[in-house]
């Protein structure tokens, strides 16, 4: 059964690390699983590429040009199920769940849990990007890789307490 309160705080997000913390609370209270101190950049990729992790490290890179597509024709829940969506499935990857299809029925499981089948992010999960975003194909040609990654201040905050 869906929290309604988790839907609520995932639509009033206003940051990366406020829907990071959410993911993770996610996590946790469906898998039990959790980890710490993840750092998150921004850069340009095609729109095949949503995001990735690089594995073995701390490091999640998220589609810049993407991001600011979706952000630019949609409302701020739908954006930030997009980024509820991208940080899931990256956060599950540096969990250790490496298979793509296992990230991806993990990921719907702890959306529909905690959101409830019927939100954008459960269903941005389960449904091709491009048939909810089909403004999205420009980005083919629009968004390449452009080779410097863009560090987020302040992302996964709660994992480092103290003061720098």
């Amino acid at each position: 059964m869906p929290v309604p309160s988790e839907a609520a705080k995932l639509g009033e997000a206003s940051s990366y690390d406020e829907v990071f913390s959410i993911v993770k609370s996610h996590v946790e209270s469906v898998l039990g699983l959790h980890r710490a101190g993840l750092t998150m950049g921004l850069t340009s990729l095609p729109a095949s590429v949503g995001a990735f992790h690089v594995l073995g490290s701390n490091f999640i890179v998220l589609n810049k040009a993407l991001l600011q597509r979706v952000n630019g024709e949609e409302p701020k829940e739908i954006v930030n199920s997009l980024l509820y969506m991208l940080l899931l499935h990256e956060y599950l990857h540096s969990l250790g769940i490496l298979g793509e299809e296992e990230v991806r029925r993990t990921s719907a499981e702890v959306a529909e849990r905690m959101l409830g089948k019927g939100h954008p992010a459960s269903m941005l999960i389960t449904q091709p990007m491009n048939r909810l975003f089909p403004y999205i194909e420009a980005l083919h040609s629009e968004g390449q890789f452009e080779g410097e990654v863009e560090i987020v201040k302040g992302f996964d905050s709660k994992s480092y307490p103290f003061i720098s």
